[in-house]
């Protein structure tokens, strides 16, 4: 550190020495030190004080990566120690309301329990009024009632005296002195004081039976006061201690951060006087190092002058011709050291940017992964939350369940309990015919007060359960707006890519879209995924219902007025649309039964010749009125008078189409029937289901076998769940595919209904029917040859052929799955069906198909179950991989 050499550097290399004048003929100091070259040992002694420093700065980085890494770790513990509190704190609090819920439902327990035994004590009281008056009355001679009573607990041995004691303790009110009467009197006296001894006595006993019940009441009620205060004041200390314990901890941490304060406080007073003493230091050994400096300075100077004063005179001086070429070669040398130095800087920032870059690049890498993370945090807790909805709306639903039950239970109660009364009322009312005036008076009154406070008490009672019915409400809605915020986005996060075009929708009209002429909300919504901003559909929609007594055209006026959609006729597939399939009918002379514009119905499917059974009575006819013979009979839908088509229906099968000829119970078989709606129940704007056109298909079933002896057998059963209606409605499904311009054929069909028993069935039917089909065509080909298996295919599957509209064949769809939605005929509160086939009758549920579908439990049970018909479309978009508008 002392070395004379130190001061040759280059940043202090202009400071001028307080000697030099500015008259003086030396050169300057930075002339003089360009001359200079530092040695090899004050290099190496640099190099290795270089090589020292950087050892230590590395040293402290690690201490202080060491010490970052040892308080991060002791942040983290101190967080994971409160977030333990804080679940600790969260648990007491939840155990704290468990006890209060305790409580709350030990006092109902006991006030019900208060309930029964005033109600027994009462039923007690009747019976003995009941038996009083009976004894009193005497029984009728064709009606004797006997009553069981309960012997005495207690033997009871009759004292002398005692009467005389009663009499005069219930002597209430004060007798005048009568003259001794006949015997008959005393013993009247005698009887009437017997009969007021019994009722005083059992009306003690009553009273006692009251006391002893008021009693274990209070006992009950003691001894619940006296768990809560214990439980109250177990709370109170265990939070005076968790309060004292949380006390002691802060006061101790409180206590170390400040000593821990006041030593950094004193390391930093430290810290600065050193660095303060360093630079005082450092100041001093440079203005020393100046003074080196400038003494060999001035020595080099003195040296020189010698020199050239002890040189030859004649001699020139040997700096001044190689004066100038030293110069430029000093000059040349520093310039490439700069050049050199200012290239090493270049490749050292260049290398420090590329570090920096590296760092950048993991740095950002590092918080894509956290991103990654925390979105499957998020995903796994939105799941969790969703599980925990489904299980909470589950509880909901059952409780709502049991809820209903026992409100059903109470009204049966009530409805006994008023029955039981009305009866009590006439018995207590024929007892009093034969009693006195102020004694029937007073049992009146006493019937009317128990009257009244069974009014009074029944409002209450009604008026708890709708409380607890509007709580229970609440629940369930704050619930569902609690997990609307949660599930939300996971609708919203997932991005859809569309997927190819291969499937289409078969919508139910009521109960799914529509309840009687009121739309149902969810129905709007849902076609706005279905639609674009044109109109337009994006999908191939059929409209499947089975009602008939309308035209294509009115329905689809009907539904675009419903549901502010455009819907085309060749959308709508009504009940009786697959009949123009049914070619052998179209030139016959066919009866239709049915309502509404029946005639234009059938005039419109291909029936020219008919004989319609109108709505409005007509004169009778005639004897030598002729009517048309009728080769077959259609049945549109459930006419309007009943009793007249299934007369005139019964007419037509018992005489072979002619009603003139008389009926001949032989003739069996009959004329062919088509049925176009076996619908049992359907959904309307009414609360409960409505009878359908099944209901008057079971009504002409029952008849014709009650009046023949044989089934009534039908050509064709025509709307769901008949396989006829699915493959006519995949007919204009395809139809529906070409006018949008796919060139895929439909491979999936989903259709969405609200009735087990005719869509989801039907459905499922369809779907099996596919399969069928699908497997007994690759047999087919796997054993013929392909076009062989081709023709076959087509005979085995006996319906219509899957061919386009130009009659080219196309492949049928491999699947239809069913969606069920719980806005019509089906709710999630009823129970499940039967599933034994031969069981089609259960004291829960009844079996609503038809008479010619074979149960199978399997059919009725939908591939999804939403809650109305806009899950549905979002459902069947989230499958086929279609985005959400």
């Amino acid at each position: 550190m002392g070395s004379p050499t130190k001061g040759v550097t280059p940043r202090r290399s202009n400071v001028r020495t307080p000697a030099k004048d500015s008259d003086s003929p030396l050169p300057s100091i930075h002339e003089r030190l360009a001359y200079l070259r530092p040695s090899r040992e004050l290099l190496d002694f640099y190099r290795q004080k270089i090589a020292q420093f950087d050892e230590e700065h590395a040293e402290l980085q690690q201490m202080l990566e060491q010490h970052r890494r040892s308080t991060e770790d002791q942040h983290k513990l101190q967080w994971d120690i409160q977030q333990r509190e804080g679940e600790i704190v969260e648990l007491q609090n939840a155990l704290s309301d468990m006890q209060l819920y305790l409580f709350q439902e030990r006092e109902q327990a006991l006030r019900l329990y208060a309930e029964n035994d005033r109600l027994k004590i009462r039923e007690l009281e009747d019976r003995k009024k009941i038996q009083h008056l009976l004894d009193v009355v005497g029984p009728d001679e064709g009606e004797i009632t006997y009553f069981h009573r309960e012997p005495p607990h207690k033997v009871i041995i009759a004292q002398k005296g005692t009467d005389r004691q009663l009499e005069e303790h219930l002597s209430l009110r004060p007798t005048k002195l009568k003259p001794a009467g006949t015997r008959r009197e005393r013993n009247l006296w005698k009887e009437e004081t017997g009969d007021i001894l019994e009722q005083y006595k059992s009306e003690n006993q009553t009273l006692l039976l009251q006391v002893e019940a008021l009693q274990v009441q209070m006992e009950e009620q003691t001894r619940l006061a006296k768990d809560q205060i214990e439980t109250l004041l177990e709370d109170r200390r265990i939070k005076a201690e968790e309060a004292e314990t949380r006390r002691i901890r802060d006061q101790e941490q409180i206590r170390t951060l400040t000593d821990r304060l006041q030593r950094t406080e004193n390391q930093l007073c430290d810290c600065t006087k050193d660095l303060l003493q360093l630079k005082f230091d450092s100041r001093a050994q440079e203005k020393s190092w100046m003074a080196e400096k400038d003494q060999l300075l001035r020595k080099m100077d003195s040296c020189h002058n010698c020199m050239r004063r002890s040189g030859p005179a004649g001699a020139e001086p040997p700096s001044s011709a190689a004066h100038p070429l030293s110069l430029s070669q000093q000059a040349r040398k520093e310039g490439s050291k700069i050049t050199q130095e200012k290239l090493k800087q270049a490749h050292h920032l260049a290398e420090m940017y590329r570090e920096q870059c590296v760092a950048q690049e993991s740095e950002l890498a590092q918080i894509k992964e956290e991103r990654d993370a925390g979105q499957e945090l998020f995903k796994e807790r939105s799941e969790k939350m969703a599980k925990r909805l489904q299980l909470m709306t589950k509880r909901c639903e059952t409780l709502e369940r049991r809820r209903a039950m026992e409100a059903e239970g109470f009204k049966s109660d009530l409805k006994i309990l008023k029955q039981r009364f009305k009866d009590i009322e006439k018995q207590l009312f024929k007892a009093t015919l034969n009693i006195g005036p102020n004694q029937d008076l007073a049992v009146l009154h006493e019937v009317q007060s128990d009257q009244h406070q069974n009014k009074e008490e029944v409002p209450g009672e009604m008026q708890r359960l709708r409380r607890w019915k509007t709580g229970w409400q609440l629940v369930k809605s704050s619930c569902e707006a609690a997990a609307k915020p949660l599930i939300a986005p996971l609708w919203s996060s997932r991005n859809y890519s569309p997927g190819p075009n291969s499937f289409g929708l078969l919508f139910d009209i009521d109960g799914v879209l529509v309840r009687g002429r009121t739309p149902i909300p969810a129905a709007k919504q849902c076609f706005r995924n279905l639609v674009d901003r044109n109109g337009k559909y994006k999908v191939p929609v059929v409209f499947v219902t089975n009602a008939g007594n309308c035209m294509r055209q009115a329905k689809a006026e009907h539904l675009s007025h419903l549901l502010d959609v455009e819907v085309s006729p060749d959308q709508v597939m009504l009940s009786h649309s697959p009949l123009r399939m049914f070619t052998q009918f179209h030139k016959m002379c066919v009866l239709v039964s049915g309502q509404g514009p029946v005639e234009e119905v059938a005039h419109k499917e291909a029936y020219p010749v008919l004989d319609v059974v109108d709505h409005n009575r007509r004169p009778k006819d005639s004897p030598h009125v002729m009517f048309v013979p009728s080769t077959a009979v259609i049945l549109f839908g459930e006419p309007i008078r009943w009793e007249t088509n299934l007369q005139l229906i019964t007419d037509v099968l018992m005489t072979n189409g002619n009603p003139d000829n008389i009926w001949n119970a032989a003739r069996y078989p009959h004329i062919p029937v088509l049925a176009c709606n076996m619908d049992l129940l359907w959904m309307a704007e009414a609360r409960n289901p409505r009878f359908g056109h099944g209901m008057f298909l079971v009504c002409l079933e029952n008849l014709y076998k009650k009046v023949t002896g044989h089934e009534l057998r039908y050509e064709a059963l025509i709307g769901k769940p008949s396989v006829v209606t699915y493959n006519y409605a995949e007919l204009l499904v395809r139809q529906q595919a070409e006018s949008l311009g796919w060139t895929t054929p439909v491979k999936r069909l989903y259709a969405i209904g609200d009735n087990p028993m005719a869509d989801i069935y039907g459905a499922n039917l369809y779907n099996r029917y596919l399969h069928t089909s699908h497997s007994t065509k690759a047999q087919m080909q796997a054993k013929s040859g392909e076009r062989g298996a081709d023709s076959e295919a087509d005979a085995v599957d006996g319906g219509p052929s899957a061919t386009s509209a130009d009659g080219a064949e196309v492949a049928r769809p491999e699947s239809c799955r069913s969606i069920l939605v719980c806005t019509g005929v089906y709710s999630r509160d009823q129970e499940e069906l039967p599933s034994d086939p031969s069981q089609t009758v259960t004291e829960q549920r009844i079996f609503h198909g038809h008479r010619d579908f074979s149960f199978d439990p399997s059919l009725t049970q939908p591939s999804f179950v939403v809650q109305d018909v806009k899950e549905a479309v979002e459902l069947v978009f989230q499958e086929e991989g279609w985005p959400l508008d």
